[in-house]
């Protein structure tokens, strides 16, 4: 959020009534209402139990931002068009861009240092690199979700969606304000109803995917204009309200500080289920709205001078930069020793309270002071503007290119290159329904094929596949989508019906090119984490039925069908716990191994069911590679000083090798196995 320059109203009410836009002066108490929102979002992100809806700071922001900003480029001089948006964004390139600069550098260090390899690439495609132009939140609204997507709460990033949305919202603002700018005697109304309809429109479209598309509600520009166009609202129809909320008697002025402040102190304290969380963000952001009425119409009432009081005003001063930094520092903890217990969260909020301080000091308020006082003109602004942004963005970049280098995490062994096929063509990879689809040529029409459908597993397997292909002469077809398990054993009714469309378009395509001879590999996880409780009967009943549904296509083609079992799982992840640095963490504390006879017991059931499936298809095995990955007690992630798994259930494709003889004499067996009699029939 950026923080746009504080104004307040003037005393005498000359503006009242009236047509053209308010003049607008200084209002202290505006800065004691950001404070308000950036400590219930710093409050919300280090202890969200103890403020279930402190996000709505983010909310209460957006308000004030539309006001003060519509009202600062009213308030000056313009020549023409071009010499609004030049001043405009001028004036929004030395108040955004210093501090985005260097918090954006200095937490793209801390992550080439902290984070691994295999995530730092998912950083830098969401809000690593788009935040240096406003479209971070773009990219995270359309970002996968999926298994290998870095955890928000560990996206240092992630928090700059805010200022993309409100960048983005800058695209829009300085045009509408020439409308009525454009002549000195404009009357506001036609755009204060053109703004207040698309403010109740975006509201509408917010109610609306919040439900179907909640990724793209909460994180886009249009869905989040209602908060934004409501302080735009706000200024342009001040001549309508600032008069009456100047007269109204003490008592009813006390009503209403009280209510907006009680809407606000609800929804922070109240966090409402996810079917009222639309209706009830209303709360925040009407508070908002009157609360920066008030404050502008009556200056010298209690609340206000409450709000504008030295401390409050302090922080709201602060409150840019504080944003920035209090996000960054709590997501590399997390990366790194973890942010469990009191010190720890204490340690957290004085690290971000520091930098943001030093941040807001020597980095935010230098760079306005200079720009105020004439020391670089509009167009030089925009110049060295347009210039830090695409320097930091190239030392982005670099530090990216160079994290093999610099970083100072366990990295895991890049596998090698995959195989040719028989004829020397590449694997070729192209999009799939929410997943992946990639292929070798085939050689010649008709030669034998090995079609591996199934979750991140699938990928996981591509070398072992990529070299079993090449040895036999087969070509090589791998559907994957990274969260959806083939076919479908423990996943959950929701789970199953988002990735339905998924299973069905993968089994409607190996269903129309597999024939006798050729072999249809099902590799996926089929185990939850061991502190999860079991799918209850219902649930595992609708997946078995679901698995014979979308198996029976394939069962038809008369390929050889190859379930994989339940491979082993542990409680942490090697390359998120294997450092000096992340080794303490909560996360990383139960180590690599586990009990072989408990992960024996998690997957008997799964397997049951998978043994009695494969009984109803024509010709089809369960091939288990627990055995060769766990052949001892306990099962470890880590056998001869090597680790065999990244993460908690992926094993290394160098690792995958190890079950390439056990693969191929299962597969060899399962395609001259002859076809059970009435096996089709069962199905």
């Amino acid at each position: 959020m950026e923080r746009p320059e504080a104004r307040s109203c003037g005393p005498d009410g000359r503006d009242a009534g009236r047509g053209a836009l308010a003049d607008v002066g200084y209002v202290p108490a505006l800065d004691g209402l950001r404070a308000i929102a950036v400590l219930s979002v710093i409050v919300y992100h280090l202890a969200p139990q103890s403020l279930p809806g402190g996000f709505a700071g983010v909310d209460i922001f957006f308000v004030i931002s539309g006001f003060v900003v519509a009202a600062a480029t009213a308030a000056r001089p313009h020549a023409g068009l071009a010499a609004l948006l030049a001043d405009f964004y001028a004036r929004r390139a030395v108040r955004i861009l210093p501090a985005l600069i260097v918090m954006l550098l200095c937490a793209w260090v801390a992550a080439t240092l902290f984070v691994p390899g295999r995530m730092i690439g998912r950083l830098g495609a969401g809000g690593g690199f788009g935040a240096f132009f406003g479209v971070g939140n773009i990219f995270l609204a359309f970002a996968p979700n999926d298994y290998f997507a870095v955890p928000s709460s560990m996206d240092p990033f992630l928090h700059t969606w805010t200022l993309g949305v409100e960048e983005q919202f800058y695209l829009i603002l300085p045009f509408l304000l020439w409308l009525v700018l454009r002549r000195h005697d404009a009357r506001p109304w036609a755009v204060l109803v053109l703004v207040a309809a698309g403010s109740v429109a975006s509201l509408w479209l917010y109610a609306r995917l919040s439900v179907s598309a909640p990724q793209l509600a909460f994180y886009l520009m249009p869905t989040r204009f209602w908060e934004l166009g409501a302080g735009v609202v706000l200024y342009l129809a001040l001549p309508l309200w600032i008069g009456p909320v100047r007269r109204l008697p003490r008592a009813g002025a006390a009503l209403a500080w009280s209510a907006c402040f009680a809407a606000i102190a609800a929804f922070l304290i109240w966090r409402p289920t996810a079917h009222l969380h639309i209706p009830a963000l209303v709360l925040p952001t009407g508070g908002a709205f009157g609360l920066v009425a008030l404050a502008c119409a009556r200056p010298m009432a209690l609340p206000a001078r409450l709000l504008a009081a030295r401390g409050p005003a302090a922080v709201g001063l602060a409150s840019y930069s504080l944003y920035l930094w209090h996000w960054p520092v709590l997501a590399m903890m997390r990366w790194t020793v973890g942010v469990d217990g009191p010190l720890k969260l204490a340690l957290a909020a004085a690290l971000g309270l520091a930098l943001g301080t030093l941040s807001f000091l020597y980095v935010e308020r230098p760079v306005r002071r200079a720009f105020r006082t004439g020391a670089f003109s509009t167009r030089r602004a925009l110049a060295l503007g347009a210039g830090a942004l695409l320097a930091g963005a190239a030392a982005a970049w670099l530090l990216l290119r160079l994290q093999p280098q610099l970083t100072l995490t366990t990295e895991f062994d890049a596998p090698p290159p995959l195989p040719a096929s028989a004829c020397g063509g590449a694997l070729a990879t192209r999009q799939f329904v929410g997943g992946s689809e990639s292929a070798w040529p085939p050689c010649r029409p008709g030669e034998p094929a090995l079609f591996v459908l199934g979750d991140s597993h699938a990928h996981v397997y591509q070398l072992l596949a990529a070299v079993y292909a090449a040895r036999t002469g087969r070509t090589l077809i791998l559907y994957e989508h990274p969260s959806c398990e083939f076919p479908p054993f423990i996943l959950d009714q929701v789970e199953r019906a988002e990735c339905r469309p998924y299973h069905e378009a993968a089994v409607k395509a190996v269903a129309r090119r597999a024939r006798p001879g050729d072999i249809v590999f099902l590799p996926s996880l089929h185990l939850g984490a061991l502190a999860d409780p079991p799918p209850d009967p219902a649930q595992r009943a609708g997946n078995l039925q679901e698995a014979m549904r979308l198996i029976r296509p394939l069962a038809a083609t008369g390929a050889a069908i190859l379930l994989e079992a339940p491979k082993p799982r542990f409680p942490s992840s090697p390359f998120l716990c294997s450092d000096w640095f992340n080794r303490s963490r909560p996360y990383c504390r139960a180590g690599f191994s586990v009990p072989r006879g408990k992960l024996l017991e998690a997957r008997s059931k799964t397997l049951e069911e998978m043994r009695r499936l494969a009984q109803f298809l024509p010709r089809a095995v369960v091939w288990d590679p627990f055995p060769i990955l766990c052949p001892g007690d306990p099962c470890s992630a880590k056998r001869g000083g090597q680790w065999l798994f990244s993460d908690e259930n992926h094993p290394l494709p160098m690792a995958t090798l190890r079950l390439l003889p056990s693969f191929s004499a299962t597969a060899r067996a399962a395609v001259a196995a002859p076809t059970r009699p009435g096996a089709a029939a069962g199905l």
